[in-house]
C-alpha cells in the first residue's frame, strides 16, 4: 500500500488494437451525453407586421447497451396582434441495444396543435430497430412496431386505434465536419385503413460555423389524413426553418464524473 509501481512499456500489435479513446458505448464504461437547441425567429413590419418563433432541443444518452433520445420542438406565429400559429410537440424513446445493430425499442409522444385541430394528441408503443449503415459519416437506421394513437379533436369525435408504427433516421456528411444532410421521420398507420394516417418528417442541412454553433436549413412537414371536423386542409403542414443550433457534449463515468468533450459543433470527442 502507498507504493508505486512502474511496469515496462509494451508494444501492442495494430491488429490487436480495437479502439483508440473510445466512447462509453464502445468502451462499456460511463454514458455519453448530448444536447442540441435549434432557435429561429423572425420579426416583419411593413404593410402588415408578422412575428414568429421556432425551438427545437434535443437531449441523447448513449451507453454499451442501451440509448435515450428525447426531442421537443415549439412554434408560435401572429399576424398583425393576431395568433395564426401554435403548437409544439414532445417524443422520448429507449433503446435496448441487443446485438451490435440490432435493438429493441419503446417510445412515447405528446402533441397540441389548436390550429389543425388538435387539443391533445399522444401516442406509446414499441417495437423493433436495425442499424443499416454506421460509421463516422453515415448513419442509417429503420423502425418497426406497433402504436396506441389517441387524439382528443377541439371539435369531436376524437379518435384512439392500434396503429403500424415506424421510423427512420439518416444522416450524412457531404462534406465531412463541414456540411450535413439529415432526414427523420415517425409514422403512425392505422391497418384498417387510411383514416388514422400520422407522418412526422424532418429534413435539412447542417453547416458548423465555430464550436458549439451550427447553422441550419430545416424543413418540417407533418400530415394527418383525418384532421377532424372544422379543418378542411388534408394536404401535409410544410415549416420551412432556417436557424442557428447550439450543441452541447459531456462524457461520463458513473455518477460522479462529467466532462465537457471538446471538438467541433456535431462532432462528439473523447
Amino acid at each position: 500500500p502507498g507504493e508505486v509501481v512502474r511496469a515496462p512499456a509494451a508494444t501492442i500489435p495494430l491488429r490487436q488494437l480495437a479502439y483508440i479513446n473510445p466512447n462509453a458505448r464502445e468502451s462499456g464504461i460511463g454514458v455519453d451525453w448530448r444536447g442540441r437547441v435549434t432557435l429561429g425567429v423572425t420579426d416583419t413590419s411593413g404593410n402588415t407586421d408578422t412575428r414568429d418563433a421556432y425551438v427545437e432541443a434535443g437531449l441523447a444518452a448513449t451507453a454499451k447497451d442501451w440509448r435515450w433520445t428525447s426531442n421537443g420542438r415549439a412554434k408560435y406565429a401572429e399576424n398583425s396582434g393576431t395568433q395564426t400559429t401554435g403548437s409544439w410537440l414532445a417524443d422520448t424513446r429507449f433503446d435496448w441495444l441487443f446485438m451490435e445493430r440490432q435493438y429493441l425499442y419503446g417510445r412515447a409522444s405528446v402533441q397540441r396543435d389548436t390550429f389543425s385541430g388538435i387539443d391533445l394528441r399522444w401516442t406509446a408503443g414499441a417495437g423493433y430497430g436495425y442499424k443499416v449503415i454506421e460509421s463516422d459519416r453515415t448513419n442509417f437506421e429503420l423502425r418497426a412496431g406497433l402504436d396506441h394513437v389517441s387524439t382528443q379533436r377541439v371539435v369531436p369525435p376524437d379518435q384512439d386505434y392500434l396503429a403500424i408504427g415506424w421510423g427512420i433516421d439518416f444522416d450524412y456528411w457531404i462534406v465531412t465536419d463541414r456540411l450535413q444532410f439529415f432526414f427523420g421521420q415517425e409514422g403512425f398507420a392505422d391497418p384498417r385503413g387510411d383514416e388514422g394516417l400520422v407522418v412526422r418528417s424532418r429534413t435539412g442541412l447542417r453547416a458548423p460555423i465555430i464550436d458549439a454553433l451550427t447553422a441550419s436549413l430545416q424543413v418540417n412537414i407533418d400530415y394527418n389524413s383525418d384532421p377532424g371536423a372544422g379543418v378542411q386542409d388534408h394536404r401535409p403542414h410544410v415549416h420551412h426553418r432556417p436557424g442557428l443550433q447550439v450543441l452541447g457534449a459531456l462524457a461520463c463515468s458513473g455518477s460522479r464524473f462529467c466532462r465537457k468533450i471538446p471538438g467541433r459543433a456535431g462532432v462528439v470527442q473523447w
